[in-house]
């Protein structure tokens, strides 16, 4: 890691043919690679045995957890962009897992929950992927558990603010 770097570097930082990038080394791509490699042990389970994309498993998942919701509510929980979701949408109320109603205080808006088939196969998914997470994490001590949850949520925190930097020193 390179702390010695600044968070704004000045103008004349920028064009110094010195300043190198390392992709493999750089802190947000090492970060992404581990998500989609972890990503893709726990699709292991559900793309084989249960035949879901990882689109309709993070919406079974959100809906398995916080049903009713809207497809915007399931966008805004699962971080996934809006086309992938309504895709996933749609294969799993073409599947039977998912139904969709009318909100009932507002006509204009939708709600999903699960079918019972779709709760069966949550219900048969979740020891499935908690015992994968739980092999991950084994590779790890409590401590070191404990420090990866804190590292976690400051990283959370910081980037938070760096948001809200940038979205008070950015021109409108």
């Amino acid at each position: 890691m390179r702390k010695e770097q600044q968070s704004h570097p000045q103008q004349s930082d920028q064009q110094q043919p010195s300043q190198q990038l390392v992709l493999e080394d750089f802190f947000p791509y090492r970060l992404s690679v581990l998500a989609q490699d972890v990503s893709e042990s726990v699709a292991e389970i559900y793309t084989g045995r249960f035949q879901l994309r990882r689109a309709e498993w993070r919406v079974v998942a959100a809906l398995g957890q916080h049903q009713p919701m809207s497809a915007k509510a399931i966008t805004a929980h699962t971080c996934m962009d809006k086309m992938p979701v309504s895709r996933a949408i749609t294969v799993l109320r073409d599947r039977g897992l998912v139904e969709q109603s009318v909100d009932s205080r507002d006509r204009r808006y939708s709600q999903l929950h699960l079918t019972e088939q779709g709760m069966e196969l949550y219900r048969e998914i979740v020891p499935w992927v908690l015992a994968r997470e739980q092999a991950l994490l084994d590779s790890l001590d409590e401590n070191e558990q404990a420090v990866l949850e804190n590292l976690f949520k400051k990283l959370h925190r910081k980037v938070d603010e760096l948001k809200q930097q940038f979205e008070q020193n950015s021109p409108e």
